[in-house]
């Protein structure tokens, strides 16, 4: 009888506060074994304590530990791969991705969609998935599964939006 350790799970840290939360996840069984793929989401999620939309997405970049691949092959990749160092391997969303997201609240994306500005960013732009399907290689078998460091980060740009009462009184 031989055991194969696989990865023991995934949990988000937050490096600093921001107008948009990263969250890096799967929602496939864990703990991950090696050899089978499972899904990898990199998730944007707005904060709710601030009032004021995400304008536009410019860069999204994911560092994943060695021994993880990403299929970026796959039309379903959201993301490319970029340079490889010894603490892992960077990707980055692909243009046709950031296109997508960015012009789905221009004026031509709301004229397609008949909907306005407001709606199209609540349903649109308030929570982004971008997805890839990742495999493992283990270099090791261990007793104890282990946690790997996945690291991500978005360039956007954020409108903030804020408001007051005006009151207007009838003149003396």
């Amino acid at each position: 009888y031989t055991r194969t350790a696989g990865i023991d799970g995934m949990k988000t840290e937050l490096q600093y506060e921001s107008a948009i939360e990263l969250e890096i996840k799967s929602d496939s069984n864990m703990p991950f074994q090696e050899g089978r793929f499972y899904t990898l989401t990199v998730a944007l999620k707005e904060q709710n304590d601030l009032s004021g939309n995400l304008y536009s997405l410019d860069k999204l970049t994911l560092k994943v530990p060695s021994n993880v691949e990403l299929e970026t092959g796959s039309n379903n990749c959201d993301f490319e791969p970029q340079t490889t160092d010894e603490n892992g391997k960077i990707y980055t969303a692909k243009k046709s991705f950031l296109k997508r997201i960015n012009d789905e609240c221009t004026k031509e994306g709301l004229q397609r969609a008949g909907i306005s500005r407001s709606e199209c960013i609540r349903f649109y732009k308030t929570d982004i998935e971008a997805n890839c399907r990742m495999i493992f290689n283990i270099d090791q078998n261990t007793d104890t599964p282990k946690f790997l460091n996945f690291k991500a980060n978005a360039e956007y740009s954020y409108e903030l939006e804020d408001s007051f009462i005006v009151t207007i009184k009838k003149g003396l």
